[in-house]
């Protein structure tokens, strides 16, 4: 080391950790790494920022099985760094990983691609419980309605205190893709919808928003049959609404699950609060909570008319971007969409308030689910016995 690089490592170490760390945050990987190679000082600052976010790569070689390319997983030393991990939906891509323990995992994200459609059979497992328990559990909604069969039970009932949120990027079949990745157990959710492209406008979003509360009224219909969700939390991300445009969002959600809801009790309040300051916990926010056995409880077709349907938030992206529990769970490339496409898609006038509350209205919907009638509440025999 130079005299003149000793004395700048000198001037820079004596920075406080936490400046020198939200420094290095906003350099390139690249640059991270060759940063490291300059001294120990440097590498303990960069190393920490280069494993911090971590996307599992891997590739199945039919002579050697599954490779994993990033060394926070084959290194424990690296593998303590780690606080959000991306994995591949396939079950190949989320087992078989190294048994460490990575003790500040905040959140695992999952994504899904064309390869689960080939290797899709099986369920996915982890190493240990010990070493995937994230504080959030992100499910990247692929495009395709038809992957029921992943098993998010089987994902969930190992991750008991974790945050559910699912990122949908796709308005069409926005109740099944929903419906299929949100276990029956589950009694909270946050829903992120980051719709692209020519997708981003007013109308798809109010349509998927529609098509989730529709289920969420008919409690017992498919694919939300037996649910137990209490509350869920809409995030808005890629366009900008104004003030009024969320609350006539809310009130015409409101009336659309009331008007297809078999409840007949007492009007839940709205659940459209001030959103949390961004000194909020993980401890604040809405958990995975189950039953005493972790599992589904038993359901009483009977008992649909004193079920209230679950209460529904809605947060604009940064609103939720303020929250404590929102950190990790958006990737670059997510917050990157939804920069780009915030100040391209404008609704903030009153023709927007009015366009909402008007397709609301019109809504009729065209299947299987109607508005239930006095003899749907009385079981499946016709009677009350």
């Amino acid at each position: 080391m130079t005299s003149s690089q000793g004395v700048h490592d000198a001037g820079f170490t004596a920075l406080p950790p936490e400046l020198i760390i939200a420094i290095a945050s906003h350099l390139p990987r690249p640059d991270l790494a060759r940063l490291s190679r300059v001294s120990s000082f440097y590498r303990s600052v960069c190393v920490k920022r280069l494993y911090m976010e971590v996307e599992d790569h891997v590739i199945v070689w039919p002579e050697h099985g599954i490779v994993h390319l990033r060394p926070p997983l084959n290194n424990p030393d690296y593998a303590k760094h780690v606080r959000c991990l991306q994995v591949s939906a396939r079950p190949e891509g989320c087992c078989r990983l190294p048994p460490f323990t990575l003790p500040h995992l905040d959140v695992l994200r999952v994504q899904f691609g064309s390869q689960y459609h080939i290797y899709g059979d099986g369920a996915p497992e982890f190493a240990s419980a010990d070493a995937y328990t994230p504080r959030t559990l992100v499910m990247e909604l692929p495009n395709d309605p038809y992957y029921s069969d992943f098993p998010m039970s089987y994902l969930t009932s190992r991750m008991k205190s974790t945050q559910l949120v699912l990122l949908l990027r796709n308005f069409g079949f926005a109740d099944a893709a929903v419906s299929n990745f949100t276990p029956r157990c589950t009694r909270t959710v946050t829903i992120v919808v980051l719709l692209r492209g020519r997708q981003c406008t007013l109308e798809r979003l109010v349509t998927a928003l529609m098509s989730i509360c529709l289920r969420l009224a008919n409690q017992d219909c498919t694919p939300f049959q037996y649910h137990q969700l209490q509350h869920v939390r809409f995030v808005i991300g890629g366009m900008t609404l104004s003030r009024a445009c969320y609350d006539q969002l809310l009130r015409s959600l409101l009336k659309h699950i009331k008007r297809y809801s078999y409840y007949t009790g007492p009007d839940v309040p709205a659940q459209y609060t001030a959103p949390e300051s961004a000194s909020t916990t993980a401890s604040d926010a809405p958990k995975l909570q189950h039953g005493p056995s972790g599992d589904d409880t038993p359901y009483d077709y009977a008992d649909r008319s004193q079920r209230p349907p679950p209460t529904i938030e809605i947060l604009s992206m940064d609103e939720y971007l303020s929250l404590g529990s929102s950190r990790y769970v958006l990737s670059e490339d997510d917050l990157k969409d939804h920069r780009e496409q915030v100040t391209e898609h404008v609704f903030d006038d009153a023709g927007a308030v009015a366009k909402i509350k008007k397709q609301v209205e019109e809504y009729q919907h065209v299947g299987m689910i109607m508005r239930p009638m006095e003899s749907d509440l009385s079981g499946p025999d016709g009677n009350d016995d």
